[in-house]
């Protein structure tokens, strides 16, 4: 590893846009320094954006943390966390007093601790890989489908190198990596898959908010407040950044052959090691990288620790473990981000029969929303503040060893459905409404199938059923977003506008869906025909609406 060079303290490597629309890269300081008058971090992808902010979150609670002879006597509390929402220099000013304290450890290249690196790291045959190793942009397979050429994809520039590499910190996809010199987990030269970056096996949530002061305290859950959001700190005086902890080595942390590094708190999972990395720069540029396997962490049971994620009760995990398991609940590329609000909202989850045949919830929703919720209550948040919250993830391939698809989404919600039991209860009813029309709708297009021919194969029904669902998803996508916006507090009102937007949807698709019919459908056979499903569309339709806005009397 070279010489000192490029501090993250106080170079630029942070892509920012200001309130007034401008993009600029900052330094860490200058993040800090100007938080209030940046609307968001602006980088290459969005899950790039989450590991940023992953990273300031860390920074902010490492900030607030003193020490008295190894034991923690001041971390982040309630307190803290009140008068820098009044005040938001107080917490540049803490963090301004810990980068003075940590510098030193913040230098992407160093001899001895360069940052989130390991400075000696090498293998047996002194082989690199090119910079594209650690760029999500750059499938391993598939450098020609994308739109990095030339000298952007082999090479980027030492502030771009910084951003990726903690993008790689959080998400690198699993698969055999180089074997370091040191780690006994080697086999044959090769480093064996230990799974994706840690974030990349979650379904990674967080709130948005007009500036970046705000965000980055609406998503920094106050420690005091953890036993009231059901969450755990296992040893604060063990919690450490990687730059606050002895260098890694090529070794992963903890005792030699545990499964997994041990996880001592939040901070540890903000910024886990899953890799062994080393840059390797050319003046101004880094064209290549070393990276290995790092900190193994597994996902099972981690609702307790870790605060900006949903979560999902696993059957096989419970099976294997013998007791209720919950599992990160990630994103499906192919499914926005609103239709999973049940999972998202608290209190709304389904209830599932676990083991010992006791209930339990489907969904756990994730301490940030948690967090959120207390702070519409406490009017932190005023209640119609239209709250923004993201999602990213990746969808993996095969094995996890490649990036397949990004997810990246937004929902908007107005505040005061994160605190009001009958907003949240209209929200799901709503959602459940949406399903069962969308489903009623796929059958009338198979329904047509079975019109038009006897002899449809067996499995061109489900075709067209997914297929409807899909279309009928796409249009409904903008019209929920929109009416989500404008719910108000008027639930009858708000009911009878979403069903009039279901039956103009329904009304659309069944005309689109009879036009595209051919002649054997109008005559139709002895199980269906136009007409026929026409009818059967329209009075399930009728019944599942007049459910939903309360009025479940028969016809007249």
């Amino acid at each position: 590893m070279t010489d000192r060079y490029f501090n993250l303290v106080e170079e630029g490597w942070l892509p920012v846009t200001f309130l007034d629309g401008s993009v600029r890269e900052l330094s860490l300081r200058e993040v800090f320094r100007d938080a209030e008058n940046i609307r968001s971090i602006s980088s290459e992808l969005g899950t790039m954006d989450g590991a940023i902010l992953r990273l300031l979150l860390a920074i902010a609670f490492c900030a607030y943390r003193e020490f008295d002879d190894d034991d923690v006597v001041e971390i982040f509390d309630f307190e803290n966390w009140e008068d820098a929402w009044e005040n938001p220099a107080l917490l540049s000013a803490k963090v301004e007093e810990y980068f003075d304290q940590v510098i030193d450890r913040f230098w992407l290249f160093d001899a001895d601790s360069p940052f989130m690196q390991v400075a000696d790291l090498e293998t047996k045959s002194g082989k690199t890989d090119s910079i594209a190793k650690i760029i999500a942009e750059i499938p391993d397979r598939e450098p020609y489908m994308v739109m990095r050429s030339g000298e952007g994809a082999e090479s980027v520039s030492v502030a771009e190198a910084a951003r990726w590499l903690v993008h790689c910190q959080a998400y690198d996809t699993s698969g055999i990596k180089s074997g370091a010199l040191g780690d006994p987990r080697v086999k044959g030269g090769k480093g064996y898959p230990i799974g994706t970056g840690w974030v990349g096996q979650l379904g990674l949530i967080w709130v948005e908010a007009e500036n970046l002061h705000q965000t980055i305290l609406r998503n920094l859950v106050p420690v005091d407040f953890f036993g009231d959001l059901q969450l755990e700190y296992p040893n604060p005086a063990g919690d450490l950044a990687p730059w606050e902890r002895a260098p890694d080595t090529s070794q992963q942390r903890g005792p030699a052959g545990a499964e997994q590094a041990p996880l001592n708190g939040i901070i540890e999972l903000l910024t886990w090691q899953s890799r062994r990395v080393r840059l390797f720069r050319e003046g101004g540029r880094v064209r290549s990288v070393l990276l290995a396997q790092g900190d193994k962490i597994l996902p099972q049971h981690k609702q307790t620790f870790e605060t900006m994620s949903t979560w999902r009760y696993s059957d096989p995990q419970s099976r294997k473990f013998k007791t209720d398991v919950y599992m990160p609940r990630m994103y499906d590329p192919s499914v926005a981000m609103w239709r999973g609000l049940e999972s998202v909202l608290v209190g709304t989850s389904p209830k599932y029969l676990g083991r010992n045949k006791t209930e339990v919830p489907r969904y756990l929703p994730s301490a940030i929303v948690k967090w959120n919720a207390h702070l519409v209550w406490r009017r932190f948040v005023n209640g119609v503040e239209i709250i923004p919250l993201r999602g990213v993830g990746y969808e993996y391939g095969s094995q996890s060893s490649s990036y397949a698809e990004l997810f990246d989404d937004r929902v908007l919600l107005p505040a005061s459905l994160l605190s009001s039991t009958s907003m949240r209860r209209l929200i799901v009813e709503t959602l459940s409404c949406t399903q069962d029309v969308v489903t009623q709708i796929s059958y009338f297009a198979s329904n047509l199938l079975k019109a038009a021919s006897i002899s449809a194969s067996s499995d061109q029904a489900p075709l067209a059923r997914a297929k409807e669902k899909q279309i009928v998803f796409f249009i409904l996508d903008e019209l929920f977003r929109r009416w989500l916006v404008s719910v108000g507090s008027n639930e009858k009102e708000a009911r009878k506008r979403w069903a009039d937007q279901l039956r103009n949807v329904v009304r659309q698709r069944e005309e689109e869906l009879s036009r595209s019919v051919n002649e054997a459908a109008y005559l139709g056979n002895e199980s269906m025909s136009l007409g026929k499903a026409q009818i059967f569309l329209r009075m399930a339709v009728s019944k599942t609406l007049r459910k939903y806005e309360g009025d479940e009397t028969d016809e007249q």
